[in-house]
């Protein structure tokens, strides 16, 4: 006897497919020039402002946990250093809206440059791993941050406020939109 059980199988109905939405592809700034992350050259994260809500990072170092290939050194509350491939403080580079933020001129070691952008603030972040001296001096060895800050004169929310807040003590702290 063979196959002692009948193989049961129902034919489904093909279904004409529901509209697609199509997405904007995420452009990135690995090559001064927009592209595609996965045809950039080097290793690219893209941190969005979604992603920042979600999982409530308090401070840009911590958002640096996120990423894949980099670690934070926090020596104290609230000052933190990230380390891309290796390096730390001057030796990545830090552009918010593409204004250099931090530079070897300001500190040598690590610095609480990173501390100045407020979460709240960020739309988002594009994280360039390894060495972009070529296009960014040699602030640019580990890496490279380009924060991109949220338009404060337009909203998805209709009727929310444009002003972010932030509340914190010893004991508790919030964070939230005015």
């Amino acid at each position: 006897m063979q196959g002692g059980f009948p193989l049961l199988a129902e034919a489904q109905i093909a279904t004409e497919p529901k509209e697609v939405a199509e997405l904007q592809p995420w452009t990135i700034t690995a090559t001064r020039n927009e592209g595609l992350a996965h045809k950039a050259p080097n290793a690219t994260e893209v941190i969005h402002g979604a992603q920042l809500s979600r999982q409530a990072f308090r401070t840009l170092p911590q958002v640096f946990q996120a990423v894949p290939g980099a670690m934070v050194q926090e020596t104290s509350p609230g000052q933190g250093s990230p380390y891309i491939r290796g390096f730390t403080g001057f030796r990545n580079l830090m552009l918010v809206d593409g204004v250099r933020l931090n530079n070897s001129v300001f500190r040598s070691g690590p610095n609480q440059y990173w501390n100045t952008i407020d979460v709240l603030a960020i739309d988002r972040i594009e994280v360039v791993k390894g060495p972009k001296s070529a296009l960014y001096g040699s602030d640019a060895v580990g890496g490279t941050a380009q924060v991109f800050t949220k338009n404060p004169f337009t909203s998805s929310r209709k009727g929310m406020g444009h002003f972010l807040s932030r509340f914190s003590s010893a004991r508790r702290s919030s964070v939230g939109r005015l």
